[in-house]
Order: structure tokens, then C-alpha cells, then sequence
């Protein structure tokens, strides 16, 4: 399954021509509670990611416990002012994930 979020009405419509199952506006929607009911509590294996900092707090709460990894679509990278204390402080989970794959 793929779930997709996007910001407007028109980027749904391109999510769900390019073969997204669920897609969610992130502005309208809360992200967490809708991925969390779509998998049932579990939280996704997987994760493509354009900011990474500014969404990190979200990735670390729907990132499946025994999850896959992190898939960065462009180098890691953020416009996030606190990526690097977010990232040590709630990100640590989803690179020991990664790292014992």
C-alpha cells in the first residue's frame, strides 16, 4: 500500500494518477491519527522524504517499530532551523532500524 500526503487538491489528484492508495492532505488532515488507523496501529515500513527535519516529528511517530528504513528522495537535507537537535533527540529509532537492515 501507498500512502501519499500532499498540500492541495490538484497534488492529490497527481498522487493518485501515479498509483498512491490513500493520500492525505496534510493541511486539512492530521498525518499521525489517519496513518495510524489505515495500518491499524502499526505505522508505515517505509518512508520517502523531500524535508526530513521539518517532518521528522511525524515520520518518528508513524515509522513502523520494526520498520524497513528511510528512503530520502534528495540528499538529507532540511529547511528545519532544529533539524539536528530534532534528529538526535527523535530520530534515532528510524537510523538503528535502518542500520540493522
Amino acid at each position: 500500500m501507498v500512502i501519499a500526503t500532499v498540500s492541495s487538491d490538484a497534488k492529490a489528484a497527481h498522487a493518485t494518477l501515479a498509483g498512491a492508495d490513500v493520500v492525505i492532505n496534510y493541511r486539512s488532515a492530521d498525518v499521525v491519527s489517519r496513518v495510524l488507523d489505515i495500518t491499524q496501529g502499526d505505522g508505515v515500513d517505509r518512508i520517502s522524504e523531500v524535508d526530513f527535519g521539518v517532518n521528522l516529528p511525524v515520520t518518528a511517530k508513524i515509522l513502523a517499530k520494526q520498520c524497513v528504513g528511510w528512503a530520502p528522495m534528495v540528499q538529507p537535507a532540511s529547511t528545519s532551523p532544529d533539524f539536528r537537535s530534532s534528529l538526535f533527540s527523535t530520530g534515532w529509532r528510524m537510523f538503528a532500524s535502518v542500520s540493522a537492515t
